[in-house]
């Protein structure tokens, strides 16, 4: 049952719910104001309703800004790759990307956007823009990474936990392609580092070429002191207990023909950024590295965060929301897509994803009754390198806010101390399930 807090929560929400659709649009938001309860009826319509009521609210807080042009190029090697993809790849009438050379799946991509123009009128739009939206940056050839995640209630940090996130690519790489006798797209080792409850918890996932082959997944029990393979088809399952499934990373991290998909509309919406952006890949003698900055989202957690003081001016919003976390103006598409899988937890799904740039910024998820449920956010901007070859998009800061609960929960992929390293030359061996043990306790 809600306890008290809960329920206020959920009735103030009703109430700023009431409250937005009463409230007629005001002045156009300019680069500079603060969009916080004062003005909140200046987005309406820019961003989702379950953002919108929270700036209303006073739990969110940001200031509009105008990213500077650097911030939406890629790399020429990226650019390149995406001009030699035209007319290579189509969508079959199962939603699946093939060659139109071969009329099949393709076993290996050398990288860039697989459809370098998309038109709202093609029957496959929607398809079409989740696939370089999945294909977008890079390619790399590997990646090194903390992963972290937090409980946080409206004024305070409550709890986290932290991963070491390991992954090697085969379907597109950097550096051209390798041996791929298990045919797979890509493996993925997570494991606990903090605090010592989750050490020795580790999980190994394959993710296969063959678009009819279901995800292998397996973890290191501790207790038990095996390695057991789950089920690969529960990726909407809340994430270690956390508001984030598997199929929420960057918004949408699942496989797309397992959805239907809708192209819905194209507007101008207000997006999260952090700056600077773009951020710099540096070359070192261990692959490229992009250095953890604690500026990228300053989190108002007084003993947490290295940025934040609260002996200065007292933060007004909730703890969740960075208070460097700023607001700009992007186009966007607005693309829905609803599960096939009839036991799939979500239910509708609406993705707002820069037009342009194809990352996605909000996605808002719907239960399988109708009702909403919850919202993931992701701020970030553009990474590329020194001579400006190399680019990915990098997220600085995700949230994810379930309607039915008073925390949220929030990752920090560039966390002080957490520098991201792609193209280090990870062994292929490490990805194998008899490895799994050597994480143990």
């Amino acid at each position: 049952m809600m306890g008290t807090q809960g329920s206020w929560l959920v009735a103030t929400g009703l109430l700023v719910w009431l409250a937005i659709v009463a409230w007629p649009a005001g002045a156009e938001l300019r680069p500079g104001d603060v969009l916080d309860a004062s003005n909140w009826q200046e987005a309406k319509g820019m961003m989702p309703e379950a953002i919108l009521r929270r700036f209303a609210s006073g739990q969110h807080i940001s200031k509009v800004i105008e990213i500077p042009p650097d911030a939406l190029r890629w790399g020429t090697r990226f650019l390149q790759l995406t001009e030699a993809n035209a007319g290579k790849y189509t969508v079959d009438k199962n939603g699946v990307m093939i060659e139109t050379a071969t009329g099949t799946w393709p076993r290996y991509m050398d990288g860039g956007f697989p459809f370098p123009q998309v038109e709202s009128t093609d029957p496959h739009a929607a398809y079409k823009i989740m696939y370089n939206f999945a294909l977008a940056g890079g390619p790399v050839d590997d990646v090194d990474v903390f992963v972290n995640i937090f409980w946080v209630n409206q004024g305070n940090l409550e709890r986290y936990v932290d991963l070491r996130g390991q992954a090697i690519s085969y379907g597109a790489r950097w550096s051209g392609p390798i041996d791929n006798p298990d045919e797979v797209t890509a493996k993925v080792l997570i494991y606990g580092v903090a605090p010592y409850d989750a050490v020795g918890l580790a999980t190994l996932s394959w993710g296969y070429l063959d678009p009819e082959k279901w995800t292998s997944v397996w973890a290191y029990v501790p207790v038990l002191r095996r390695v057991r393979r789950l089920a690969a088809s529960n990726t909407s399952d809340g994430l270690f207990g956390s508001h984030f499934s598997r199929d929420d990373g960057g918004t949408f991290s699942g496989k797309i023909h397992y959805f239907t998909w809708k192209l819905i509309g194209e507007q101008e919406a207000l997006v999260p950024y952090t700056l600077p952006t773009p951020k710099t890949w540096k070359a070192t003698e261990r692959g490229l590295l992009l250095p953890a900055n604690e500026n990228a989202a300053i989190m108002p957690w007084p003993g947490k965060s290295k940025l934040y003081d609260r002996s200065g001016i007292q933060w007004q919003g909730a703890a969740w929301w960075p208070t460097n976390l700023h607001v700009t103006k992007r186009p966007v598409w607005l693309v829905e897509a609803i599960a096939k899988d009839p036991y799939y937890a979500y239910g509708r799904q609406v993705i707002w994803i820069d037009k342009e740039l194809y990352r996605g910024y909000y996605k808002e998820i719907y239960d399988r009754a109708g009702q909403y449920w919850k919202t993931i956010l992701v701020g970030g901007g553009q990474a590329i390198s020194e001579d400006g070859v190399f680019s990915t998009r990098q997220a600085d800061y995700g949230l994810a806010i379930d309607e039915h609960s008073a925390a949220a929960n929030v990752v920090l992929p560039l966390r002080e101390g957490n520098d991201i390293r792609v193209n280090v030359g990870l062994d292929p061996s490490d990805f194998a399930y008899q490895s799994l043990t050597r994480f143990g306790k």
